[in-house]
């Protein structure tokens, strides 16, 4: 479905996709230049030390980054994508360093949670529930909420860890720079309204593919609010298309989780044309909460029931928490049962 966008989105932009500060394409090959010059505008493209730049032109360079550039950072389309503030040294060794701690805390976090859940009874590659019948109200409604925000936090990390990893590629083997790679994520318990959360505290990648599969549509038939609408739907059909494409049926249910973010960022806007104030402070933590923790559960526990909670995110083989810490608890465990028995 990216593809689709992007091809979508290519089609219809008739000057082409431009960098920002670029006003028109321009030739993408000059053939009267001599090789000797065609070399170092490759080379500046991507830095004299990277020996490819050498050797493919500029277009080439060009058509890749505008393909594989999901947030659009530096180009046209990209410019009122939100960017979270930086956090990481723009120094090269120094950003490497803190990214290779941000890409071991981060395996670590998906390896400790991806454990914990495959700990829930009745949870399994082929099925399974976030609400446990068997226990009472408060508790079952505790653990499921425990569990749907682990699994959003599994998720906010693995996205994180995907894009480091992204970054020390772009920048060993491409020379990019740091400031090429700004966070993907902003707070994740930072906002205070629906709109920030998914518009800052979220990641971005999906934004375009999301405005170009649904949001332009609906604004063309319902102004802003055909586009939130068109957006969210765009975005609840696409974390379905990959469960459907596996072989599950389509659930409507997560299509209303989606569209219900639609409806609580709808009814801010509302608030603040009545008010003249934006959501916000304790109330909109609150409010925030019972849009992404709430009504988020109806979406987690239909991929639980599908069989995402049983999926393997960590090998067995590989997961540290289970060949290390795990067996080093049960030690301590018995160490102390041991003593008080």
């Amino acid at each position: 479905m990216f593809v689709i966008a992007k091809s979508v989105d290519f089609a219809f932009a008739k000057e082409g996709r431009l960098r920002v500060g670029e006003k028109d394409l321009g030739r993408s090959f000059d053939r009267d230049a001599p090789q000797r010059v065609r070399s170092a505008r490759a080379a500046a493209l991507l830095g004299g030390r990277n020996p490819a730049a050498r050797i493919l032109p500029r277009c080439v360079f060009d058509a890749m980054e505008v393909g594989f550039t999901m947030r659009g950072v530096g180009w046209d389309f990209g410019k009122y994508t939100p960017i979270p503030q930086v956090t990481r040294p723009s120094e090269r060794q120094a950003f490497i360093r803190a990214t290779v701690k941000n890409i071991i805390r981060n395996q670590l976090l998906i390896d400790l949670i991806d454990t914990v859940t495959k700990c829930i009874p009745g949870v399994t590659a082929t099925g399974g529930s976030i609400f446990l019948q068997d226990l009472p109200p408060l508790e079952r409604y505790f653990l499921s909420t425990a569990i749907h925000i682990g699994h959003g936090v599994l998720i906010f990390a693995g996205v994180a860890l995907t894009y480091d990893i992204g970054s020390l590629i772009g920048i060993f083997l491409f020379n990019q720079s740091p400031a090429a790679w700004p966070p993907i994520h902003g707070g994740l318990f930072a906002a205070r309204s629906v709109h920030d959360f998914w518009a800052r505290s979220w990641h971005q990648l999906f934004r375009y593919t999301f405005l170009t599969l649904g949001g332009f549509f609906g604004n063309w038939l319902c102004g802003g609010l055909g586009m939130v609408l068109g957006c969210f739907l765009a975005s609840g059909l696409f974390h379905e298309f990959g469960l459907v494409v596996a072989g599950k049926e389509l659930d409507p249910s997560v299509l209303a989780f989606f569209l219900l973010q639609a409806v609580g960022i709808l009814c801010e806007k509302a608030f603040r044309r009545l008010t003249g104030k934006k959501v916000g402070g304790p109330f909109g933590f609150v409010w925030t909460a019972v849009f992404v923790v709430g009504f988020g559960q109806i979406c987690t526990d239909s991929w639980y029931a599908r069989g995402i909670g049983g999926a393997i995110s960590i090998p067995p083989s590989l997961s540290v928490i289970r060949l290390a810490l795990l067996p080093s608890i049960r030690v301590v465990v018995r160490y102390v049962y041991s003593l008080l028995s």
